[in-house]
């Protein structure tokens, strides 16, 4: 049997961990958002340019 006060470190040590990896997975949840809206702004861009000539035309 482990030692009572031995449990919560490790939990803590876990909440830790969990919460690193936590912020490593939003960073790369919002690099990836971001890149998204980046190439879906392109691809509107361009079709605003698109319709915006044939409009003028």
């Amino acid at each position: 049997m482990l030692p009572l006060d031995r449990p919560p470190h490790i939990s803590a040590v876990c909440r830790r961990k969990l919460q690193i990896t936590g912020l490593v997975q939003d960073l790369a949840y919002v690099a990836l958002d971001q890149a998204s809206r980046c190439s879906s702004k392109r691809s509107v861009d361009k079709r605003n340019v698109s319709a915006g000539r044939i409009k003028r035309a």
